[in-house]
């Protein structure tokens, strides 16, 4: 082994995909890194191995997905949810150059980034412990203790160290990164792997008090998880984590639970007793965070790769303009990114949730993946050099759907949501309103009416297309400029609609599109029919669209 220099750009502590990841990109536009890990090369660690669409979007940009793929991780082509009894399944489409998602094994993708990061001119160490970091007079952070197994650790100098040394970080202790954030709750799980399952796309299962996933990854295996409130770790799982995880299965779906026992299970069950989420400063002097280092939320919403390869890229770009200003930036777009996916998944991981309202927090996680991936889409990292602030500038296209958060939709592109009416939906709308109207109210008079029974309000009806417009089609952003719509038939309290969306035209002078709309009920009688023009509002700041 060569020895190490005695001074680098940048010390990496840490180099699993979010060091890993950070030390490849620093080291592809040119700047002299050291990366080191206490782990041994190519050993697995903890994780949900799932890659939302933006990670994806990432590793494809950097010219890595073909790497995955040649390691036989299987391509997902469907996500299920089942909230009970109830089964949605939702397609992946093809979007932004990305066909299918992908959950590697992270002996796999650590590895991969690990060989990236070498390849592009990173010093790469494991087995190397770094016990304390290196100040200057002032206080800043000027270098690392590294102890490659010698009597004494090296001292090492560098302009920056970061930190992606995982949640429980020395860096960010011994650097005093303060934590100004937390969740509320934590979930608490257990987990293996198992060979015999049908590879049919990613399954996340939903009960009161309860959850569990497969997720297919490689070796022709599934990690299979369940997930309870933290406090009740020690009685589900303690003493035997095996049973507890068979008695949680069988909670959330009895055919899972079968498919499970009668598969084969390879390795152990293992326990984790769950950590609350948290916000920590990601940089100060000389120094900065990546990864679970800076920021971490339950995994029980499987984001925590996507988490890392995004503020890999984030700190690389941040790091690569230089100065305070773009630290600042780092910190701010990472936090405005992941405020929504933590504060829903706080509230997926706090099992105080109905099967109806579990379904909303998930579309909430949806939307932010699609801002996620939309504000990735418009980044770029140079190669082989150090770029200037000014490089990094994005200059717009000319069209005006470039700092749309969706982009321009296609013609025929469709939408739809389903969602049940309640009374409390009448309700909400009387108090938003003051329509009192007694066939909303009135059982015994809604019931002489034409009706025949209690009705929801007209905009209760419509509403649900205001959500299709603003979070799937056109997308983020969008607002009615004009809405033509013919109400056809009531729609009863408890029944269930659905919500649909049609684009006929799509301007392109101005982000505004003609979309045909209809909402019918569940036996598909049309309830609401009509056509809207939308406008859908850039949102991206000039000089990061794409």
């Amino acid at each position: 082994m060569t020895a190490l220099s005695s001074h680098y750009d940048v010390v990496v502590v840490g180099a699993r995909c979010a060091g890993a990841a950070t030390a490849f990109l620093l080291a592809r536009a040119g700047a002299k890194v050291l990366v080191v890990d206490r782990q041994a090369r190519g050993s697995d660690t903890m994780s949900t191995h799932a890659l939302m669409r933006a990670g994806v979007f990432q590793l494809q940009q950097w010219g890595l997905l073909p790497n995955i793929v040649a390691q036989g991780t299987p391509k997902i082509a469907s996500t299920t949810f089942h909230y009970g009894a109830d089964a949605v399944r939702v397609a992946i489409k093809p979007e932004r150059g990305v066909e299918h998602l992908y959950a590697p094994r992270r002996t796999v993708l650590d590895a991969i980034l690990v060989d990236a990061a070498e390849a592009a001119g990173a010093d790469v160490r494991h087995g190397v412990v770094v016990p304390g970091l290196r100040f200057d007079s002032s206080g800043r952070v000027v270098g690392a203790w590294v102890n490659t197994g010698g009597e004494h650790p090296i001292a090492v100098s560098a302009d920056l160290v970061i930190g992606a040394d995982g949640r429980q970080s020395l860096v960010a202790k011994l650097a005093g990164a303060e934590t100004y954030l937390e969740s509320r709750s934590a979930s608490a799980c257990a987990y293996g792997y198992v060979e015999g399952l049908p590879d049919d796309g990613l399954h996340w299962y939903f009960e009161r008090g309860a959850a569990a996933g497969t997720i297919p990854t490689n070796a022709n295996q599934h990690c299979v998880f369940v997930g309870v409130p933290q406090d009740q770790f020690a009685s589900t799982f303690r003493g035997d984590v095996a049973r507890g995880f068979a008695t949680v299965l069988g909670r959330c779906d009895r055919d899972l639970a079968r498919a499970v026992a009668d598969a084969r299970l390879v390795g152990a069950v293992r326990g984790f007793p769950g950590a609350r989420g948290f916000f920590r400063q990601p940089h100060g002097q000389g120094w900065a965070l990546v990864g679970d280092a800076g920021y971490f939320k339950d995994p029980l919403t499987a984001h925590g790769m996507t988490d890392a390869l995004r503020d890999a890229e984030l700190l690389a770009r941040a790091v690569l303009a230089g100065g305070a200003p773009a630290m600042a930036a780092y910190q701010e777009e990472r936090d405005s990114l992941s405020l929504p996916l933590f504060e829903a998944t706080d509230a997926v991981a706090s099992f105080d949730w109905t099967l109806d309202t579990v379904k909303t927090l998930h579309t909430q996680l949806s939307s932010a993946m699609k801002i996620e991936t939309a504000r990735l889409s418009h980044l770029t990292l140079p190669s082989n050099q150090r770029p200037t602030p000014m490089e990094n500038d994005m200059t717009p296209s000319d069209s005006p759907w470039t700092r749309t958060i969706a982009g321009r939709p296609a013609i025929g592109a469709t939408a739809e949501r389903v969602r049940q009416t309640s009374m409390r939906d009448v309700e909400m709308f009387t108090a938003m309103t003051g329509d009192r109207n007694p066939v909303h109210y009135d059982a015994e008079l809604a019931q002489k009416s034409p009706f025949g029974a209690l009705i929801v309000q007209g905009g209760v009806t419509t509403g649900l297309l205001n959500a299709v417009v603003a979070e799937d089609l056109p997308g983020p952003g969008t607002v009615f400029l004009e809405t033509a719509w013919k109400f056809v038939k009531a729609v009863r309290v408890g029944e269930t609609i659905h919500a649909s969306v049609k684009v006929e035209q799509v301007r392109e002078d101005k982000p505004i599109c003609r979309i045909e709309t209809i909402v019918r009920n569940a036996m598909g009688e049309p309830c609401v029919v009509g056509t809207a023009t939308t406008y859908t509002m850039p949102l991206l700041a000039e000089g990061k669209a794409a």
